[in-house]
């Protein structure tokens, strides 16, 4: 086991307690069933930002398209590199956001039809439409305002882009992204998601609903 993968288990292991680490190590390793919901956002529907927005708390915000390079990556997101630079390789798009030390989160958008083999996950990107995915944000940087201004930035690029509806899947446990979500207009679309994975494979499949699932009741307060 590499140095940096014991520090971050023993950072966890501080932060959550053992019981809740060798849970995690379970389902990451053995076996997990998880519920997400497709939560989406229309124009129409109002809220939102603007065609432009400058974030004003001292990170530096940018959209990184296909043939463009991947930014200079902090701590948490450096073993990612090969990760990002096969997503704009596949046409994806990275949104980023960085301090001296370099990028601490990142959120990934796709504008056509997005198929993970590893996951077997398809979902179908129309004309106008935008998927995102992959947000990650470095735990200790939780606290700041970057995942509402990453979320506000995404939003005005999509709109000067002529983007009418954005979507994402988001795990029925991840309170604080559901939140997100929901201060900004998003809506459930109707159709859960459900990941199941059994010692390094796995599958996905979806099914529809009506009305709205919501977290579950213990979802925690940190995603």
């Amino acid at each position: 086991m590499s140095t940096a993968v014991l520090g971050r288990l023993v950072a966890r292991a501080r932060e959550r307690g053992l019981s809740a680490t060798a849970r995690k190590l379970f389902e990451d390793h053995v076996w997990r069933r998880s519920s997400s919901v497709i939560m989406e956002y229309r124009r129409e529907w109002g809220g939102g930002v603007g065609r432009e927005f400058e974030p004003a708390d001292g990170f530096r915000y940018e959209m990184v398209e296909p043939g463009q390079p991947v930014p200079p990556l902090g701590r948490f997101l450096a073993r990612r590199r090969g990760d990002f630079e096969r997503m704009l390789a596949d046409r994806k798009v990275g949104a980023f956001v960085s301090d001296e030390e370099g990028a601490f989160s990142c959120l990934w958008l796709s504008f056509e039809d997005h198929r993970d083999p590893e996951s077997r996950e398809f979902y179908a990107v129309a004309p106008g439409e935008v998927y995102h995915y992959c947000w990650l944000l470095d735990p200790e940087k939780r606290k700041s305002n970057a995942a509402l201004n990453m979320m506000r930035y995404v939003f005005a690029y999509a709109k000067r882009r002529g983007v009418t509806r954005q979507f994402g899947v988001i795990d029925r446990v991840n309170r604080p992204s559901y939140q997100i979500h929901k201060r900004f207009h998003y809506r459930e679309a109707g159709i859960e998601v459900i990941h199941l994975y059994l010692l390094r494979t796995r599958w996905t499949f979806t099914r529809p609903y009506k009305g709205e699932l919501g977290l579950y009741a213990n979802a925690g307060r940190t995603g």
